[in-house]
């Protein structure tokens, strides 16, 4: 037997995370690649494109001429307390003549120019911005990204209007809100995607190769187990030296020593060697051997 237990841990735990960074690797270089040969490719025109055309998983382009704030917003929560806003939605027109209402998904720290743009179209106040071109994936719309932007729309006829909707032009208005939203996406960041995916996927095969070397060059010893001391469990053959001096128990089979004055009422003392008929009566004794 040899003991391979400590060293087959040791091996899986360069394998287990190995194949964990491979795994992790691939999924961001294949969505990467996926993603940049799709962007390069036949985008659907969201300025000519009709609504039947529109289907979840298309990658798009629009050129936004109008844009109207943002109607809700990603934010991020460390520790229940810190609060970072990930992401913005901003609602803008699309489609043939600009009829519809869609979302437009777009990091955070990239909102300038929409914002910039949203201040033109709703108050003519500042720069004219110009159109603004963005590629990126159509996505399908849930009940809450729904719900925020067909509120967003409410208020915003209400305010611009000084009105109260009635049920008959909230159902008007709903005809006109897309159930999508566009995910804005870069040739850059596919990039960038691809390359974090391959140094990932990298890492993975190190780990395992090295564990692959740890494992070859380990050199197992024989498991030998000690024996156990037999005088321990009572052995009749082995001698038990601590057993017999410090329990205190007598063997009733052993023999006491016989010495020349020991009255064991026997009429003969074999052990000694001596007669015991050499003893007076007063005690005194003259020694002599047996005949």
């Amino acid at each position: 037997m040899f003991n391979k237990n400590k060293r087959t841990k040791k091996f899986s735990d360069l394998l287990i995370p190995g194949i964990i960074l491979i795994i992790i690797g691939i999924v961001f270089a294949f969505q990467g690649i996926r993603d940049y040969s799709k962007l390069n490719g036949d985008l659907l025109n969201l300025n000519t494109a009709s609504e039947k055309d529109l289907d979840a998983g298309k990658y798009v382009e629009i050129d936004v001429d109008y844009a109207f704030y943002s109607f809700c917003e990603n934010v991020e929560t460390t520790n229940y307390v810190f609060k970072r806003t990930t992401d913005q939605y901003y609602l803008i027109s699309a489609l043939k003549d600009n009829e519809y209402y869609i979302g437009l998904n777009i990091a955070e720290s990239k909102k300038s120019e929409l914002e910039a743009l949203s201040d033109y179209t709703w108050s003519q106040s500042g720069a004219d911005p110009g159109t603004l071109h963005y590629i990126g994936k159509l996505c399908k719309s849930d009940s809450e990204i729904m719900g925020y932007m067909r509120n967003y729309i409410y208020d915003m006829y209400e305010s611009a209007y000084d009105i109260t909707l009635t049920s008959t032009e909230k159902a008007t208005l709903d005809s006109y809100m897309l159930p999508y939203y566009i995910k804005i996406m870069t040739k850059e960041g596919c990039r960038t995607s691809i390359i974090i995916g391959l140094v990932v996927l990298g890492l993975g095969i190190l780990l395992i190769i090295l564990g692959i070397i740890r494992h070859k060059n380990t050199v197992y010893g024989p498991d030998i187990q000690p024996e156990p001391y037999t005088g321990a469990y009572g052995n009749p053959t082995t001698p038990d030296m601590n057993t017999s001096m410090n329990s205190g128990y007598a063997d009733p089979n052993a023999q006491e020593p016989t010495t020349p004055f020991s009255d064991n009422n026997t009429s003969e003392a074999t052990t000694s060697g001596l007669d015991p008929d050499t003893f007076d009566g007063d005690g005194t004794s003259s020694f002599k051997l047996k005949d």
